[in-house]
């Protein structure tokens, strides 16, 4: 048992050993964890690679999977025991908690020239919605439902106003701890008919896109 153990963890290293080589670059490592800061609008991420083996490789193509993401290598050729770089930028935007986005290094080796490399990117939440969508059924009582708003941004962040996208809803909300974290209150005039609706939470957090939440609400016939 012990010896064939030992083979599966030599086979195992060689076929390791043989695709960084058929892939001509060895990535010191294939899969980056990153936090970014969400008050910024890009957050740089380096891969960097060696050359293996004693010819030159060719990158054709860095391909990415999400919009949100570019990346390119710092150069075309690079010849035996050069090393690189692959750059990206990863746009932060209104995302929020943890997001694995996929990078293609595309090399011009007939086999294994596709390399995968994997960024996750870890946003901090500012805020804890709970729940973040109510539901009433089609003639329910048409009684108020809470929804409970936690700061979780280092500086207290205070709701400024309330407002629904549908008349037969009204909001108002209750300080539970000063800038730190409130009740909501969700309530329908009537449940008579299904509805759809969204009640907008505008706040005075400093980070501009991330001033206006949303809870959604429902009245629905199951």
């Amino acid at each position: 048992m012990k010896r064939f153990f030992i083979f599966a963890c030599g086979l195992l290293t060689l076929c390791l050993l043989q695709h960084s080589a058929l892939a001509g670059l060895d990535f010191a490592s294939t899969h980056l964890i990153v936090e970014a800061d969400p008050a910024l609008d890009e957050l740089p991420v380096q891969f960097t690679f060696q050359v293996e083996g004693d010819k030159a490789v060719e990158i054709t193509e860095v391909q990415t999977t999400c919009g949100c993401l570019k990346a390119k290598a710092d150069k075309t050729v690079y010849q035996s025991g050069e090393k690189g770089v692959i750059d990206c930028v990863f746009s932060v935007g209104s995302f929020e908690g943890e997001h694995i986005k996929s990078v293609y290094v595309i090399t011009s080796e007939e086999e294994n020239g596709r390399i995968p490399l994997k960024v996750t990117v870890d946003v901090p939440l500012l805020f804890e919605i709970e729940p973040q969508q109510l539901k009433w059924k089609v003639g329910e009582p048409a009684v108020a439902k809470n929804v409970s708003f936690k700061v979780l941004y280092k500086d207290p962040v205070e709701i400024l106003e309330l407002t629904s996208s549908r008349e037969a809803f009204t909001a108002e909300f209750k300080e539970i701890k000063k800038g730190r974290e409130y009740e909501i209150m969700i309530t329908p005039s009537d449940t008579s008919k299904p509805m759809l609706g969204a009640l907008s939470i505008v706040t005075n957090c400093p980070i501009e896109r991330h001033k206006k939440k949303l809870v959604f609400f429902s009245i629905t016939r199951r």
